[in-house]
């Protein structure tokens, strides 16, 4: 290695440590990645895309269980409402068939008949 091949590595990785030690947050794995070069890079570019895809995964996943969730009370409130209309018809097919039974009797034995 000669003498400013030398120099610029050692400038180059005392930059790469002095700003790595001032980044505010910490850098993800694909970040770190991408700042190599060569196929390391694309690797990295590779690894952030995935980490999105997976938040936006996760997102989609809460999101599909929440309408569920709300899908789920509305099917109960709809059973609940089939299950009353059902017993009002029972309820009120049997008060029909009580007057008709009534009205017949009345027919056959009037009372008070002039």
């Amino acid at each position: 290695m000669t003498n400013m091949n030398l120099k610029f590595a050692i400038t180059s990785l005392a930059s790469l440590v002095i700003l790595s030690g001032c980044s505010p947050t910490e850098k993800t794995f694909g970040e770190k990645l991408q700042m190599r070069g060569d196929n390391v890079h694309l690797l990295g570019e590779h690894w952030t895309e995935g980490e999105k895809m997976a938040k936006s995964g996760h997102d989609l996943v809460a999101s599909g269980n929440q309408e569920i969730d709300e899908s789920q009370a509305k099917v109960n409130e709809g059973r609940a409402k089939i299950a009353k209309g059902e017993s009002l018809m029972r309820q009120g097919n049997n008060l029909k068939a009580e007057a008709e039974v009534s009205y017949k009797e009345k027919v056959r034995h009037p009372v008070g008949d002039n």
